[in-house]
């Protein structure tokens, strides 16, 4: 899953280069993506944390 996440940071900050140098549209919808891409696995990552410490046994 880290992986998973640093590729998404280095392809976001390559679009966002992209974008300053061409201004092209598709490219910033594309970088939009590549942004709800990282979010997305930042909320699985949380949750992957936040399931690890809960004691199934505890009312």
């Amino acid at each position: 899953m880290r992986i998973f996440n640093y590729t998404n940071i280095v392809l976001l900050i390559l679009k966002i280069y992209a974008i300053v140098k061409s201004g092209s549209l598709a490219i910033a919808t594309s970088t939009l993506d590549s942004l709800l891409d990282l979010m997305a696995g930042g909320i699985l990552w949380f949750t992957h944390l936040s399931m690890k410490n809960i004691n199934i046994y505890t009312i």
